[in-house]
Formats: C-alpha cells, sequence, structure tokens
C-alpha cells in the first residue's frame, strides 16, 4: 500500500503525463516502438513555466542509470516538438528497450533517485534487425 504522500505524487505524474501529445500519453506505456536512427518528432502541451532540458531515460533505474541529454533549455511553458534521431547504442538496447523522455530543469543533471515529475509514456527503443526485445517485452520488424 502506498503511503498517503506517494498517492498523491502518483496523480500529479498522471495528469502531466497526458501532456505529451508523442508519444501519445492518451495510450499505454510500450504503445510505441522506435528503431535505432529512426527520426521521431516529440511533441508536448505545455508542461509548466520553466524551461527544461530533455533527457532520454532508462524505463527501468533498477537496469541501470542511463540518461543521455538530447535537448538543453527548452521552454516547455508553450506546446512544442522537438526533432531527434535515435542515437543510443547497441548495447544500450541490449540491456534493456524500454526507455523515456524526461524534462529536467535546465542545467540540471538527471538524478535516477529524484521523484520523475515529466516524464513520458515509456516505449520501446529497437535494434533495426531485432525481432524480439531482450526483456521480452515488444516484438518489432522492420519491412
Amino acid at each position: 500500500m502506498l503511503k498517503d504522500g506517494s498517492r498523491i505524487l502518483n496523480l500529479v505524474l498522471i495528469v502531466v503525463a497526458f501532456n505529451w501529445t508523442n508519444p501519445n500519453a492518451r495510450l499505454p506505456s510500450f504503445s510505441s516502438t522506435y528503431l535505432i536512427g529512426e527520426r521521431i518528432l516529440l511533441s508536448w502541451l505545455a508542461l509548466n513555466q520553466s524551461r527544461n532540458d530533455l533527457w532520454l531515460t532508462r524505463y527501468n533505474v533498477s537496469t541501470d542509470d542511463f540518461a543521455l541529454r538530447i535537448a538543453s533549455d527548452l521552454d516547455i511553458s508553450n506546446a512544442g516538438s522537438f526533432a531527434w534521431v535515435i542515437a543510443v547504442s547497441d548495447n544500450e538496447v541490449l540491456a534493456d528497450t524500454r526507455f523515456e523522455f524526461q524534462f529536467v530543469p535546465a542545467g540540471s543533471y538527471y538524478n535516477a533517485t529524484a521523484p520523475t515529475e515529466l516524464a513520458s509514456p515509456a516505449f520501446n527503443v529497437m535494434l533495426v534487425n531485432q525481432a524480439t526485445s531482450p526483456n521480452g517485452s515488444v516484438a518489432a520488424t522492420t519491412a
């Protein structure tokens, strides 16, 4: 059972998560699967009145504390978007295919132990020729 403070935090996270339009927060986590090298357009509605850095982070921080800053000093007080080519190593994907995007105050470093406030829905990143996920969560193929 969650403590009252945890329950409140979880409710806030759900509300904030709906501001992501790609990955689509109206769909369950892991509804999106991307390939290394694929160009994606991340997008969100206004999140809060601040400037933030955008990080790619591991969904399961118990796997490791992988984090990659992919954009700096974004104004998230208005709806916005950011085009990004998925640039993670094969080894990172083989360790765990599950990732999420997170906004962190501009100039700060991602802290895996800090509460998550502005995270996207979780998604998978796959190798171009990977038929199934090493963690067994999805299957993806290329045409």
